[in-house]
């Protein structure tokens, strides 16, 4: 019964140390160079100024094919409708705003 449970804890153990390994060797690649892409604008989404001082904002959720992001932007600043295409700035999956996106 012992070596039983030596065998599972051992292999238990080594399967931690080889997703460890495939964990530290992924943080090290690199990541892919940022581009222009479009995307699509799926939610447009108010949001409530909290705390003194804090202007009423728009949160926006965009998807592409092959990411998807969210922002937000103060209410006078937002130009676009769900379903418009915008442009946007596209790192991995992670889609972010460019300074012209929903202005």
């Amino acid at each position: 019964m012992r070596r039983f449970q030596a065998k599972f804890v051992g292999l238990g153990l080594i399967g931690l140390v080889a997703c460890a390994l495939l964990i530290w060797r992924a943080a090290e690649l690199p990541l892919q160079p940022a581009h222009v892409a479009m995307a699509r604008v799926i939610a447009v989404t108010p949001g409530l100024g909290s705390g003194t001082g804090r202007q009423p904002h728009t949160y926006i959720v965009v998807r592409n094919a092959h990411g998807t992001g969210q922002f937000a932007l103060f209410d006078p600043e937002v130009r676009c409708e769900v379903g418009q295409d915008v442009k946007v700035q596209q790192q991995g999956i992670t889609l972010t705003p460019l300074p012209t996106t929903c202005r």
